[in-house]
């Protein structure tokens, strides 16, 4: 048996990070596991390499040519690139969705005005009913199976009507250096200041910078790990308005180095299990920019009693990475050692 695992070649991003975790977990298990790397979006050229930040895992890759198309084996895809999936025959196809909105904005000509519709959506409801989403070949096969990295991923399949049996979870954790010891964080003096995502802003986080230059708002870009751990270790607040895909990393890591934190209601943060802070720091995308900013100015001028609010998301994150390690091997159990026959 052997596992293959679909990625962009030279990308890294928190997809490619999750899928090389998953590739190194199943080899410390003592799978026959490799990366199969695709020249995609996020890739730094177009040569089949593997990204020096990946290194560590020593997962070691193949190209689509070498893949043995054998009913023994299987291939993961994530869900922006199902198309993989349709050029072998005979391997257990296996589809990982990291993301909700990003399948449905990749398949943008077959789904038209419902992509559009999505970034107005707070979860899948709003376009999960068009019958040609359940017509597209990954979705209407009883015969892929389908691992979820989120809530909002299991709610789209199961309104789909993806068999349970057919669907795992697999999700991923923050790592330990983005986690701070009571030590390390009480001498630690924080500034009054707002991080977001340039990327994951949102129509009100635009419109907050330009109502209230008073308040100091500082876009996470161009920045290495260590340096966006050192700035979410001197901040107070980290605000995320994006379309929450899946079950996003950054909100996780600025919480674990001490930042309370604001976010949306779109995708994932539409739900308690996914994005389980206080419903009091999820602001409708509506919403005015005063209401943004009177939360944000709460949190600064009460910080040492708002952190408190989020200890209990804290506490969770802190058993992803057990928990992930317990969900590889259910899905060695259940998926790769299970009866793959059609229900």
């Amino acid at each position: 048996m052997k596992i293959y695992i679909a990625c962009p070649a030279d990308c890294f991003t928190g997809g490619p990070t999750l899928l090389h975790q998953f590739c190194k977990a199943l080899l410390d298990d003592g799978c026959d596991a490799t990366m199969l790397y695709y020249v995609g979006v996020g890739s730094r050229s177009r040569k089949v390499q593997c990204h020096p930040q990946y290194e560590k895992y020593q997962c070691g890759f193949v190209e689509l040519d070498a893949v043995e198309d054998e009913s023994s084996n299987y291939l993961i895809v994530p869900e922006t690139k199902t198309d993989l999936l349709f050029n072998f025959q005979s391997i257990k196809k296996v589809i990982w969705w990291l993301s909700v909105d990003n399948y449905i904005l990749g398949k943008l000509p077959f789904f038209g005005k419902v992509s559009k519709r999505i970034f107005k959506s707070k979860s899948t409801k709003d376009f999960i009913d068009y019958r040609f989403i359940k017509e597209r070949p990954e979705l209407a096969s009883r015969n892929i199976r389908h691992l979820v990295q989120s809530e909002y991923a299991r709610q789209f399949l199961n309104q789909l009507e993806v068999p349970h049996s057919h669907v795992f979870d697999l999700k991923d954790y923050v790592e330990d250096s983005f986690f701070v010891n009571p030590e390390e964080d009480s001498g630690n003096k924080r500034e009054d200041i707002v991080l977001y995502n340039p990327k994951k802003m949102g129509a009100i986080v635009s419109k907050a910078i330009k109502a209230y230059p008073e308040v100091h708002f500082y876009p996470l870009q161009n920045m290495t790990p260590v340096q966006v751990r050192e700035k979410m270790m001197n901040s107070k607040v980290y605000i995320d308005f994006g379309n929450h895909p899946g079950m996003d990393r950054i909100p996780r890591e600025a919480a674990m180095c001490g930042c309370c934190i604001i976010t949306g209601m779109r995708g994932s943060a539409g739900n308690d299990l996914d994005v389980p802070i206080p419903n009091k720091y999820k602001i409708q995308d509506e919403a005015s920019p005063k209401e943004l900013r009177d939360i944000i100015v709460e949190i600064f001028d009460n910080y040492d009693r708002v952190r408190c609010d989020f200890d209990a998301y804290r506490e969770e994150i802190k058993l992803q990475k057990s928990k992930f390690y317990s969900d590889v091997r259910s899905v060695e159990a259940l998926l790769f050692e299970g009866d793959w026959r059609d229900e």
